[in-house]
């Protein structure tokens, strides 16, 4: 009866077998053909950027991009194959439902967490993307985890999310520059769509072809089907079985098997792909209970402990309903806050106003907190709006401004946990528009005032009309940004402005003292008569001043007018020694240039004449008085940032500065390099280098509004750098820089 037919039993361990098989098989194969098209990621990378660099030779924010780039171009090989065993090994993982270790949040450097960040969203953006795709993968997958005996809702080794943590631990983050992990990402995000999209019907065909056969979509079945039924077909399929093995298969991705009856708290669970994907606040959530720790040990935070029994919780719905009622009433304790004035830290002072209207709405004062998820909100957005404050020059007005959105984003953090690693979220948007509208505006000019009444206009429509829908953030940011938009090209007429009369007066400056030396040189030791003498210093040297200005000293014109000088000189000896008839010839042949060199100072026609008149009469006198000149001293302007003081020379790779090493990395900025300035009150604010002068090698550096903050050297700026008054760094948004600091408090917290 049993006569060549395996036990039953056999079948299914057979069948498992293979399966097992095929899981190895494509854990290879998909590790090799998501790795190989990104072998030579960073190749092509450093390429793109060389060839950008190229094109925008004046701006190098890109300068320790490029240079960690190259290292990494040099660690390529090794990398991609690091990246290809991980890809392996989280898919072979996905078979005991493990997760290929990575390190502690908490012990995350600021790096770290900016790339799992990154991973993370790009992750939730490609899920989107390749919605379809991923379905039919689903499918196949589950089909292949249902062969290999897994329990339903075992997720996909090859999707998103997975390619991503394994790329982001793939990276060796310490050889990373600050702002190359998003630069990583955004070029990431351009290939991977097609890639993942091409090599996820590869797999499904993979696994077609091993047998595993995948549910149809929108197909219901009865739950009451095995495991087993599926193994033995995909091992022997029959046509007409086909119906009873899609039941099976549906049952299997809906079901748990009957042999593991499923938890209470799994009933109805619906699994989700950002499962486990954790959020920014239960990422820092140790960091802030520690930051807290440090905060009430040094007595600048005090905790409210409601005593007794029957405490309650605040609900997140309540503590937006104390937000809302606070929300557009008088910001001044925010603002004092904000601007340290009083002796309360930002986070007490957000506290202490919503208990107060905790009260008003009938809680008991001294029975009522907030939930650990609220308080973790709170003190995100205090710390944020302390760190904006801080790291931008606001003034009264700016400081009033951030003070009212206070409750506004204490209601988006505790609704919206992507505000503060989602840099395209609205209010963080709106924050970037209004940090850049305010830092450092003390409306010194009307187009600035407006500035400020366009923002004051912006956030009190914010606050009166923001209940939940942050639509209005989105409305509000465009309004200000669209402004800002027009200040940028006012701004950049300014600093053009700028540039050019810096650039006039400078090479007025070397014009003057390249002049007044070529006259002290030719004349050195010489004996002149009066009218040679006033001849040169108030024509002569004029004129070679204005060849200077119009053609440059290396010309033909600058060189026939410096010959004019020499000349003049020898006539005037002639002269003394009754050689008359080389005078006389001399005289004739400089007529021409004579001419030229009187014109250039204005004097044409019968004046010109007359003075040529006046010079040949002085050096044809042989009685004339003939001596050594004192030359006038050259009349320098006052020095101040405009001018370049008396003894600053053109700038040589050959000077010995005290720090040559920062000073000549200094001198390969160029316009466009960001800075941070550190103000007198403590303050930073945002810069960028406008202009580079030709002649001297200084900086022009304005603030945001192309308004004019530092003149200076390279080696004026080395000292700045090492005082620690300036820091060069990348332009970055505000909240961006904020949010970086923030994680450096919590991280130095802990």
């Amino acid at each position: 009866m049993f006569m060549g037919h395996a036990p039953d039993f056999l079948d299914g361990v057979h069948a498992t077998a293979d399966a097992e098989r095929l899981h190895r098989q494509a854990a290879r194969l998909g590790a090799e053909w998501l790795s190989a098209p990104l072998s030579s990621f960073w190749t092509r990378l450093a390429s793109e950027w060389a060839t950008r660099s190229v094109a925008t030779t004046n701006y190098s924010t890109h300068q320790a991009d490029m240079e960690a780039v190259r290292a990494l171009v040099a660690q390529e090989k090794a990398w991609a194959a690091q990246l290809r065993n991980g890809l392996e090994d989280a898919a072979l993982a996905w078979r005991n439902h493990q997760v290929i270790a990575s390190r502690t949040l908490s012990l995350m450097s600021e790096i770290e967490l900016s790339a799992h960040l990154h991973a993370q969203q790009l992750a939730g953006d490609l899920e989107k993307m390749l919605a379809d795709s991923l379905e039919a993968s689903d499918r196949r997958v589950a089909a292949l985890a249902s062969s290999l005996g897994m329990r339903p809702g075992a997720g996909n080794p090859w999707a998103p999310e997975t390619i991503l943590r394994v790329f982001a631990q793939s990276l060796p983050l310490d050889d990373f520059s600050a702002t190359l992990v998003p630069a990583t990402f955004d070029d990431l995000r351009k290939r991977l769509p097609a890639l993942v999209r091409d090599v996820l019907p590869r797999i499904s065909t993979l696994l077609e072809g091993g047998g595993i056969v995948a549910a149809p979509s929108g197909l219901n079945a009865s739950p009451s089907a095995t495991v087993q039924s599926v193994q033995n077909e995909a091992i022997n399929p029959m046509p007409q079985h086909t119906d009873a093995l899609r039941h099976d298969i549906v049952a299997n991705l809906r079901a748990r098997p009957s042999v593991e009856p499923a938890s209470a708290a799994s009933v109805g669970h619906v699994p989700r792909r950002d499962e486990g994907l954790p959020r920014y606040r239960d990422i820092v959530h140790e960091h802030l209970a520690q930051w807290r720790q440090r905060a009430q040990a040094a007595g600048t935070w005090r905790a409210h402990k409601p005593a007794g029994q029957g405490v309650h919780v605040l609900r997140s719905a309540e503590v937006m309903t104390m937000a809302s009622v606070l929300q557009g009433e008088d910001p001044a304790p925010f603002a004092t806050a904000l601007a340290r004035d009083g002796g309360s830290s930002l986070q007490c002072v957000i506290r202490e106003e919503m208990l107060k209207a905790a009260v008003q709405l009938g809680f008991d004062r001294e029975q009522t907190q907030f939930s650990q998820d609220d308080e973790d909100a709170i003190d995100l957005v205090a710390i944020l709006f302390d760190t904006l404050a801080d790291s931008n020059d606001l003034m009264p007005r700016g400081t009033q401004m951030l003070g009212k959105l206070v409750l506004p984003y204490v209601k988006v953090a505790v609704m919206d946990d992507s505000l503060f690693n989602r840099r395209s979220h609205p209010a963080r948007r709106l924050l970037d528009a209004l940090a850049e509208s305010c830092d450092g505006n003390a409306g010194e000019s009307a187009p600035h005032r407006e500035m400020l009444t366009r923002a004051e206009a912006v956030v009190d429509q914010v606050v009166a009309r923001f209940e939940e829908d942050q639509a209005i953030f989105e409305l509000a940011a465009k309004e200000l940004r669209d402004y800002l938009e027009q200040q940028r090209l006012r701004a950049e007429i300014a600093e053009r402005r700028m540039a050019e009369a810096l650039h006039g007066r400078e090479r007025l400056h070397f014009a003057r003292q390249d002049a007044h030396a070529e006259l002290v040189s030719l004349a050195r030791g010489r004996s002149l008569s009066e009218a040679c003498h006033h001849f040169l210093e108030q024509i002569w040297q004029t004129a070679l001043l204005h060849v200077w200005l119009r053609y440059g000293a290396d010309t033909a014109r600058y060189r026939a007018m410096r010959s004019l000088g020499a000349t003049l000189i020898e006539l005037d000896v002639a002269g003394a020694e009754l050689q008359a008839d080389k005078l006389a010839r001399g005289f004739i042949g400089q007529l021409v240039p004579l001419r030229e060199c009187l014109s250039l100072c204005g004097h044409v026609h019968e004046a010109a004449e007359e003075a040529i008149a006046r010079l040949c009469a002085g050096l044809a006198n042989p009685d004339a008085e003939r001596r050594p000149r004192d030359w006038m001293p050259l009349l320098m302007e006052a020095a101040s940032d405009d001018v370049p003081e008396p003894g600053l020379r053109l700038v040589s790779a050959r000077e010995t500065p005290e720090d040559p090493v920062l000073v000549a990395r200094l001198r390969k900025l160029r316009a466009g390099q960001g800075l941070r300035i550190r103000e007198e009150e403590g303050h930073e604010s945002a810069a960028k280098i406008a202009w580079v002068s030709p002649l001297t090698g200084r900086f022009l550096i304005v603030n945001r509004r192309g308004l004019r903050k530092l003149v200076v050297s390279a080696e004026e700026l080395a000292a700045l750098v090492g005082r620690g008054e300036v820091v060069i760094r990348a332009i970055e948004a505000p909240v961006d820089h904020a949010m970086r600091q923030v994680w450096e408090q919590l991280r130095a917290a802990s």
